[in-house]
């Protein structure tokens, strides 16, 4: 993810299931905003790891500002 983010290239972390995808991203996330290399995240997930996100976040990256946008299918 360094290498990437050095050359300002996307990626995709294509893990299966359980392997800690959110862990990943979410440390990655952290290094960069104690680094104040970082001036705004997107996270886009489905509904039903949006407290997941949450509670890595604040694990992860604790002094990060999170905004939540949700809206139901309704």
């Amino acid at each position: 993810m360094w290498k990437l983010h050095q050359e300002e290239a996307g990626g995709i972390i294509g893990d299966e299931m359980g392997l800690g995808k959110t862990v990943q991203a979410s440390s990655f996330i952290g290094v960069l905003a104690a680094s104040r290399k970082l001036k705004s995240v997107l996270i886009i997930s489905p509904a039903t790891m949006l407290q997941h996100w949450l509670n890595e976040l604040a694990v992860w990256a604790p002094g990060l500002r999170r905004i939540v946008i949700h809206q139901s299918g309704e």
